[in-house]
């Protein structure tokens, strides 16, 4: 039988806390388009792949990104 692994979601302040920054500059970030856009969960609920998080820390220590 195939079973399909799910991938952890995490959510804004979660998001929020590992980068160390504070929501303004989350939320100017991801209007620059230096942090992707969340998929949908439900209509008000939004997060992103765990491993579009580790993409966006592993950009900010190699240089390629800054907030």
């Amino acid at each position: 039988m195939y079973q399909e692994r799910q991938e952890r979601l995490i959510r804004a302040p979660e998001f929020m806390e590992l980068l160390g920054i504070k929501k303004s500059k989350f939320y100017a970030a991801k209007k620059e388009g230096k942090i992707p856009s969340p998929v949908s969960l439900t209509k008000r609920s939004k997060a992103w792949p765990a491993s579009t998080v580790e993409r966006v820390i592993e950009d900010i220590k190699s240089g390629q990104l800054s907030l």
